[in-house]
């Protein structure tokens, strides 16, 4: 029987009013000289309690973690004086923290700054600078500085802007997830210059000869989309993935295997177990335990699943060291509370969130169902592979249906096969994991042991590709709900908290039955109030895109996209016609560049003829100007009415327009 009472959970007593406090400061932005003020009152008030006899002791701890929470979260938000408009010809001087990446059309890398430099004014930046440089003739590595040179280099920076077209993933949060508060960009190699090269830590000079190991061995021994899959089992090094195979992955709910998550720490935590329990002295195993799960940690990249497996996996450990009850939602607590303390802007990342909202249903949810079900259908353990399978099926429905609120709230859609392809895929994976892990260590000894390695890791991934492929082609494999709103998601997330607490099973099946409902009133409700899914309207989006101008029509279900600029690019295109689809509700989105046909007057002026005047609701035809002087507005002209755009105009947040009888901004 788990024992949720609060008394055996102290360290998630802090870490929720402490994830709060960085809430509080994401929704109500308060100086820091008002929560300074909160912060003493609240030690007033814990002299107070602990002076007569107790009384309010628990709030006021409380509000003192909440207020320290508030305080951590306000570390680094952005700099001063770079939003807006991007500062040109700033120079910056700092250290490569990270191995440049090659991504289509440039390359990029972090930088941990030590200044920057603009218009004789100096500046220290408190996080990290994403370096992007766009010179395809730098793409030989030997050209490009390395991990832990000293650079100073000479570019355009600017703050990572904020979504701007409806439906559009939210990169700036992504970066500052990741600690990362300014971009630079690079035209040319040469603004590069290199004052010093191999300024590495001790840490380092250990940790980045195995990563390059490990690297070799994806491409020499495994290599092609197997190999890139590899990497990100490894490595956690995502950004090769062929994005219809991550789509494909996506789909049928098998995305968390192209990480390295708590699921791979663990099977690596399980083998080292087995290898320190030889030793004799228990304390002894513990600190080689976690010396080695450590290294591992920081070599597989250190994102919040790896910190939070790592530090249960070293908690449960000296549990066992110390001849402790270990209790794994305190430890999940204490995982929580670690990370935020170091890198409050986690909380805001997607990854975290499903990270620790799986295990949190796996110790709600997936325990008590088990031993439920071994008690009721002794059946199950008698047979291995039955018990297996079940085990499995059982474990998936749990983790999703606790994670459902926060995949609906960032991705929009639920993968129904997802139960089923898990069960080939998590074990295929974890052999290529195992002879990945195994082979670039034996390709440093022998080629041959290298070449068998590398062998069964292709095969196990051959395998799992064609599965997951075979997988996302059924139709109806994931069905699109759309993206639900943050108090939607803390809703289902209370339902869902509230049907992991029940005890009975009558209770656990009428509390089932309630959350689902909730999914259906909140996914309808949010369709219902959201003011961009209106039907009987039509609308006409203004975006900046990257490089050029997109006129965007929505009616009858269908997005149609008229571009001028660099942003007629094929790929560029598809990806904003996408996010639009899933935001409007529509059913398709046509794309059409119009930088090769297009009919113009004397003026300068690109006429679209939009849907017969007989359509009800119609669409408003669009003028693309070539100048900036014309305003952004509806004019008469040809004997009817136009939207005339400036494309030399640069529109920094989508405009949206319904037209209900007469054409107005909708806000978004």
């Amino acid at each position: 029987m788990i024992d949720r009472g609060w008394k055996f959970h102290p360290a998630l007593k802090f870490a929720l009013p402490f994830a709060a406090g960085i809430v509080l400061v994401r929704l109500a932005a308060p100086s820091p000289e008002q929560l300074l003020l909160l912060l003493y009152a609240g030690l007033c008030w814990l002299a107070l309690a602990m002076r007569f006899e107790r009384i309010g002791l628990a709030p006021s701890l409380v509000l003192i973690v909440m207020i320290s929470g508030a305080l951590a979260g306000l570390a680094g938000p952005g700099e001063a004086g770079l939003e807006g408009e991007p500062l040109r010809e700033v120079e910056l001087a700092g250290r490569i923290a990270g191995e440049p990446v090659f991504k289509k059309g440039r390359i990029e890398c972090t930088v941990e700054p030590d200044s920057l430099l603009c218009r004789n004014t100096a500046g220290y930046p408190s996080g990290r600078v994403l370096l992007r440089l766009y010179d395809t003739s730098a793409f030989d590595p030997a050209l490009l500085p390395a991990h832990g040179d000293d650079i100073t280099v000479v570019g355009t920076v600017q703050m990572p802007a904020p979504p701007a077209n409806p439906g559009e993933f939210d990169y700036a949060a992504y970066l500052r997830s990741r600690g990362v508060m300014l971009v630079m960009n690079v035209a040319r190699v040469s603004s590069i210059n290199v004052v010093r090269r191999g300024n590495l830590t001790w840490g380092e000079r250990v940790i980045l000869p195995v990563r390059r190991a490990a690297r070799a061995f994806c491409e020499q021994y495994v290599g092609g989309e197997e190999g890139d899959i590899l990497r990100a089992l490894l490595l956690g090094e995502r950004e090769y993935i062929d994005p219809e195979t991550r789509e494909a992955f996506t789909r049928t709910g098998t995305v968390h295997i192209l990480s390295v998550s708590g699921f791979h720490v663990g099977l690596i935590a399980l083998v080292l177990f087995v290898i320190v329990s030889w030793i004799g002295s228990r304390w002894w195993q513990f600190a080689i335990f976690v010396a080695l799960l450590g290294l591992y940690t920081v070599v597989a990249g250190g994102e919040a699943p790896i910190v939070r497996a790592t530090v249960m996996a070293s908690a449960f450990m000296l549990a066992r060291v110390a001849g402790r009850i270990s209790r794994p939602l305190n430890t999940l607590g204490f995982a929580a509370l670690a990370i935020l303390a170091f890198a409050p802007d986690q909380l805001f990342d997607a990854g975290f969130q499903l990270s620790f909202a799986s295990v949190a249903g796996i110790i709600l949810l997936y325990v008590p169902a088990w031993k439920w079900t071994g008690a009721h259908l002794p059946v199950i353990r008698r047979h291995p592979p039955l018990r297996w399978s079940a085990g499995m099926i059982l474990l998936s429905l749990c983790t999703q249906l606790f994670t459902l609120p926060l995949v609906l709230y960032h991705f929009g859609f639920v993968s129904f096969i997802a139960l089923l392809t898990n069960l080939p895929v998590i074990p295929l994976t974890s052999a290529a994991l195992g002879a990945g892990t195994a082979g670039a260590l034996a390709a440093l000894v022998s080629e041959t042991l290298g070449a068998w390695c590398g062998g069964c890791a292709h095969a196990a991934l051959t395998a799992t590709i064609w599965m997951v492929g075979e997988g996302a082609s059924i139709p109806g494999a994931a069905f699109e709900i759309g993206t639900i709103d943050a108090w939607g998601s803390l809703l289902l997330l209370a339902a869902a908290l509230g049907m992991a607490l029940s005890r009975a099973p009558r209770q656990t099946i009428c509390r089932c039955a309630i959350f689902l409902l909730a999914v259906i009133c909140v996914t309808g409700a949010d369709r219902m109030l959201d003011p961009l899914r209106r039907s009987g309207v039509s609308y006409l989006c203004l975006l900046k895109g990257r490089g050029g101008t997109v006129a965007a029509t929505i009616c009858k279900k269908t997005v149609r996209l008229y571009a001028v600029g660099r942003t007629a690019d094929t790929a560029s295109l598809r990806f904003i016609g996408e996010a639009l689809r899933r935001r409007f509700g529509a059913l398709a989105a046509e794309t059409m560049p119009l930088d090769s046909f297009g009919t113009y007057d004397r003026g300068g002026a690109l006429l679209l003829v939009g849907e017969p005047l007989e359509a009800l609701p119609p669409e408003l035809p669009v003028i693309l100007s070539r100048t900036a002087r014309r305003p952004l507005a509806v004019v008469d002209l040809f004997g009817g009415k136009f939207l005339q755009v400036p494309l030399r105009r640069e529109i920094d947040r989508a405009i949206v327009l319904a037209y209900d009888g007469a054409w107005h901004a909708v806000p978004w």
